[in-house]
């Protein structure tokens, strides 16, 4: 059992009249906020008192200060990607955590230990991808650029655009879509490139793309793409390269399955938008 507790000095700032509970569930969705705040959303367990005090987003919060919450973090992620049972101990008026128990991890192949490239799937295809599974937060994915708001964990949040498209998803992140300027500051060809980092070598056997009507019509879905593997996340090193189809949803099989931690998709072109590239949504499939 792993067990990492609170400070004192953090512990005493906790209300006097508020009550100490206990909740043993896994986490179904971990994010971390931009100010180091990490909110958790967990699985609702049988048998056990609803928790009242989270919020319509999360159950619970931590801030990511110090030694200590950083393992809690670590934690959550391995208990997220291996099904792990987490005891949350929190303050019932604030929802807080006061002290986590990696109580148990499973798999299955009964080890304790999610099988290499073992994933979740979910919605109708079996995504592998869709952020708050398989151990990936939002810190998961990566881009060489965003317009705005349009982060690259957008492209994997369930969204397309403001259709909800994978019913295992929760959220919406900022506006569903992942976009990026196609030239640079100086007016050359930037060829954007978008990732996710699974956080250890998986299977991968073919991918789902979606853009919304109203921006293909614009012409910013993407027409010319690298797909790239890396170990590492420093050397990538070139897959194939394809011509997609000027569609909302294309999808297709590699023809070789891959086993990578790290997957990139650079965009070379579009279909016609001058400044904008879009992905609304990137699935992953492991067969």
């Amino acid at each position: 059992m792993i067990k990492y507790l609170l400070p004192l000095a953090l512990l005493s700032s906790l209300a006097s009249n508020a009550a100490d509970m206990r909740y043993q569930s896994n986490p179904k969705i971990v994010t971390l906020a931009a100010d180091g705040t990490v909110h958790v959303k967990v699985k609702v367990a049988e048998n056990l008192d609803p928790i009242i005090c989270g919020q319509s987003d999360y159950d619970f919060e931590f801030y990511l200060e110090s030694i200590t919450s950083q393992k809690w973090y670590d934690a959550l992620v391995v208990a997220n990607n291996a099904n792990g049972i987490i005891d949350f101990h929190y303050d019932d008026a604030s929802c807080m955590l006061s002290a986590l128990s990696l109580t148990r991890a499973s798999s299955t192949d009964g080890s304790g230990e999610t099988p290499e490239g073992e994933l979740q799937e979910t919605g109708n295809y079996g995504n592998v991808a869709l952020v708050g599974t398989n151990g990936l937060t939002q810190s998961s994915y990566s881009a060489s650029a965003i317009y705005g708001q349009d982060s690259p964990a957008a492209a994997f949040d369930g969204y397309v655009y403001t259709d909800k498209i994978n019913a295992d998803a929760d959220y919406k992140i900022s506006r569903g879509i992942w976009m990026a300027k196609m030239k640079d500051s100086a007016g050359a060809s930037a060829e954007p490139w978008i990732q996710v980092d699974f956080g250890k070598k998986v299977t991968m056997a073919g991918i789902r793309l979606h853009i919304n009507a109203k921006s293909l019509t614009l012409g910013r879905s993407p027409k010319s793409i690298i797909l790239m593997t890396s170990d590492d996340g420093n050397e990538f090193v070139q897959y194939d390269t394809y011509t997609l189809p000027y569609q909302a949803l294309v999808d297709g099989k590699f023809t070789t399955t891959l086993k990578t931690r790290f997957l990139r998709l650079k965009v070379q072109s579009n279909y016609g938008d001058a400044n904008f590239v879009e992905i609304d949504e990137w699935e992953i499939y492991q067969k």
